[in-house]
């Protein structure tokens, strides 16, 4: 296996280990309710798809269509993905953080990697271990809302 592979991976699965063990612990958040609720209701929509095509039943899964909550509706897609894959495997909060978790832990590891090009292992190694214990970072890279994924796509 290539070197970058490894370490990009294991970058990856030293940040996804933190972030999920300490998520548990974690308070739920102000936006994370309503992201909770999207993402529930997206969900419940794949599991009575396609029988919910209608406009009155894509306007009661898919509450962002006809509701404006000042968020991208994006946001929820990979929120319903983690509630779909990891429930019953762990609480629901949880799982619903699960894919955030997983979309910083990505970025933090192809910034690793871009940095161990540009300026070395050092700084490739630092820098994933700043993004985790600057407290408001470590905090939003956990909640199932918008936040910790809009860092973790930029």
């Amino acid at each position: 296996m290539d070197r970058t592979v490894q370490f990009a991976s294991a970058t990856f699965v030293c940040c996804w280990v933190v972030l999920a063990v300490t998520a548990p612990g974690i308070p739920l958040v102000w936006d994370e309710a309503e992201y909770l609720v999207l993402a529930q209701n997206i969900v419940e929509w794949f599991r009575v798809f396609p029988n919910a095509l209608s406009k009155q039943e894509l306007q009661t899964y898919w509450l962002f269509i006809h509701f404006s909550e000042g968020h991208p509706a994006g946001f929820a897609l990979p929120i319903a993905l983690g509630r779909w894959l990891f429930s019953g495997l762990v609480d629901p909060l949880t799982a619903a953080r699960l894919s955030p978790i997983t979309l910083f832990s990505i970025a933090c590891a192809a910034v690793a990697v871009r940095l161990r090009y540009a300026y070395g292992t050092s700084a490739a190694i630092v820098t994933p271990v700043a993004l985790l214990t600057f407290p408001r970072l470590f905090s939003e890279a956990h909640f199932a809302t918008q936040d910790g994924q809009l860092t973790a796509w930029w």
